[in-house]
Formats: structure tokens, sequence, C-alpha cells
């Protein structure tokens, strides 16, 4: 299809908004765009269609969501002819997590400071770039057990782009796997590890978690998922944290959402030892007791 047959919904509005809207299944699709403004609170959420009537189409649907906020304008146009491959890079610039790690696009020149760590990306059409709540979340929870001790196993489920076990592998974990459903995103989650030269240090796996077989607990698990899936695979995802004192990072979770998740994990031994919010999302860091 050539980009002439392209059309767009375009929604300008808030950050707060834009977050509520990454929620929805349609977030996932790697034909949606999120973007916000460092500088201030407006952010843009572009999803492309095949056809006009597609397009107008989603935008009644999402009107009916009632998740737009009053200040939020939605826009039904045709997308002129672009680079896509250069179009949507225009959204992901160096992102600083902490004092120490930082995660940059493959593309962008960056020069590390002293003690710095950082993770070279491209996600091409996977999730996890670090600009995220959710994501940027998970990346302090693990930094903060990194800092706390030797490494540790490391268990990245639903691993996108690989950059929470790329990064963990780089703060050093060890051993380090990254699972992901999407046989795509582990072939860019590998490349990525490639570019960081961690490849040697992150075991790649494409399974299901309805039929993964876990073989071993991890120390540290992260889970950046749809609170539902953590809901609904509670059991594998507290078997795989294992032990007292290992650590389930648990996001991806609206803050309406969080009661749930706690009560789900607290019938199978956990409880919560540290929690980040950031506007509409929680990433909790769940343990035994």
């Amino acid at each position: 299809m050539s980009a002439s047959e392209f059309h767009r919904v375009r929604i300008e509005t808030d950050r707060v908004t834009a977050e509520r809207l990454g929620n929805l299944p349609f977030a996932e699709d790697p034909e949606t765009v999120f973007w916000r403004d460092e500088d201030s609170d407006t952010a843009r959420v572009e999803h492309y269609c095949g056809t006009p009537e597609m397009a107008a189409e989603f935008a009644r649907e999402l009107q009916t969501t009632g998740l737009l906020s009053a200040s939020s304008r939605v826009f039904v146009e045709a997308v002129p002819p672009v680079d896509w491959n250069e179009h949507w890079k225009r959204f992901f610039r160096v992102e600083r997590i902490s004092s120490r790690l930082v995660v940059a696009p493959s593309w962008a020149r960056y020069e590390p400071a002293a003690g710095e760590c950082v993770v070279v990306l491209d996600p091409g059409m996977s999730f996890g770039t670090g600009q995220h709540p959710t994501t940027r979340a998970c990346l302090k929870l693990i930094e903060e057990a990194a800092s706390e001790g030797s490494p540790r196993s490391f268990l990245d489920v639903g691993c996108g782009s690989g950059l929470l076990a790329i990064a963990a592998a780089r703060l050093g974990f060890a051993p380090v796997v990254a699972m992901d459903h999407d046989p795509a995103a582990a072939a860019i989650a590998a490349e990525n590890a490639w570019k960081n030269n961690v490849a040697d240090r992150v075991r790649l796996a494409v399974a299901d978690l309805a039929d993964w077989p876990l073989c071993r607990s991890f120390e540290v698990v992260a889970a950046n998922l749809l609170a539902d899936t953590l809901i609904a695979y509670a059991d594998t995802l507290a078997a795989a944290a294992g032990a007292p004192r290992n650590r389930l990072i648990v996001s991806g979770i609206l803050r309406a959402q969080y009661d749930d998740i706690l009560r789900a994990y607290a019938a199978r031994g956990f409880s919560e030892s540290r929690r980040i919010d950031e506007g509409e999302w929680i990433t909790g860091c769940l343990q035994r007791e």
C-alpha cells in the first residue's frame, strides 16, 4: 500500500487523556503513534487507516469511549506521501530515566557521561522506548534492584523491543531471559541486544504465557502488560518470581485497576514493597512475604 492511500485519525489532546487512550486495544497496533511534548501538557495520538471510511468509523468509535477530555480535538485527514521509516523517528528522542540510566535511539549521537549506563534502542514496530510512564517506572525499579546487591537473575515478560532485558543486562543482571509471543518482537529485541553488546547475555524466547514451560524462578521478574493479562496469568507470574524476597514488577496498570492487581497477587502471597505513580499509571514492585 502506498503512502498516498493512508488516512489518519489525529487526536490533539493532553498527556493524561493520551495515557488513558494508551490502555485501549488500538494502542498496541503498529499503525498507532503516541507523541508528547516534553515542555508542556500537550500530546498527540495518530492512528493510520487504509481507507477514509475506516478512518471515519474509527473516529466515531473513539468518541463513544468517554475518554476524550473537553479540550481534545479529533481530525480525520488524508496523509501526504512520506518516508515512513523516518517519520516515526521524530517521536523518539534521548530519554533520561535517572542520573545513571539513559535510553537513546540508535540514530542519535549521545556521548555518555562518566558512570552512565546507556541503552541504544531501535524499537521498530515493538513497544518500548522508555518514554511511556510504565516503561520508565519499570526501568527505575530494575535499576534500584541492581544497586542493592550482586547481579541476579532477571526475566522480562512481553519484552517488545527488549529494552527492560537489555537494561538489566547492562546493569549487571545474569542470567537474563526475555520472552514475547510475537516472533517479530523477539527478532527486534535480539537485534537491539546485539547493538548493546549483550547478545551473549540475553536469551530470547518466543512463547505464550498460556503454555510457556517455566523451568526456573527468577530473582527479578518484570511484566509490563495489560491489567487483564496480569490477573489472568497471576499463577504463572507468581511462580516465575519464585522464592520469598524475589521481586515481581507489575506495570501497564491504570490507577483504577491497581487494587484488583494487588488482590490477585495477595491471594498468592505477594504484597507491595514499592510503587511508582505517574499520571494515570501505577507500577508496583511485589514480593512474597
